[in-house]
């Protein structure tokens, strides 16, 4: 196995098991997006910069990457839903759910989705795409959606009852009543 110095900065991924004996995977050379856990499936989902969602067991018993599906973008952010399954964002401005390995569409946003946020009490979905900011209710409705930041949002995070929601951004943050 090489040394980390030999592999030079566009190695790409590797992948560290917790197995007994610590082993890495042989550089992948693809970059990771992002990493969301499944524990009710006992996966990692980990999302790459050629669009194939992969997930690594979260067993002491080996490891390896499997292909879980192939996205049409580069997968930017990932969420637990509220309903399970994995609510992802891309760089084409898909908002998708992963639920096991298949891949559904939920909304078409113009702009990347690369932020995400999801309070299951209140069954509420958002995502920021851009400068905009759009709140989905469980049933994919557009319950908020505003355009107004000074910037592209690089954060979203709702109150503990899902009335409000925060949206950061270069310079500060707006709070909106959902």
């Amino acid at each position: 196995m090489m040394a980390l110095e030999e592999l030079g900065v566009d190695a790409g991924a590797r992948v560290v098991a917790p197995s007994v004996a610590l082993t890495e995977s042989p550089p992948l050379g693809i970059h990771p997006t992002f990493v969301a856990v499944e524990a009710a499936r006992g996966r990692a989902v980990v999302g790459f910069g050629d669009g194939w969602l992969r997930a690594q067991s979260l067993s002491l018993e080996g490891m390896g990457l499997s292909k879980v599906a192939k996205l049409d973008g580069v997968p930017l952010a990932a969420a637990r839903d509220v309903d399970g399954g994995l609510l992802i964002g891309t760089d084409g401005g898909s908002l998708v759910m992963l639920t096991g390995d298949r891949v559904e569409a939920v909304f078409a946003a113009e702009d990347w989705v690369n932020t995400l946020a999801v309070n299951a009490q209140a069954r509420l979905r958002a995502f920021a795409a851009g400068k905009t900011l759009c709140v989905l209710d469980a049933a994919g409705a557009v319950v908020l959606r505003t355009a107004d930041h000074a910037s592209t949002v690089a954060g979203l995070a709702f109150s503990p009852d899902g009335a409000w929601i925060a949206a950061a951004h270069y310079g500060g943050v707006n709070v909106w009543k959902t």
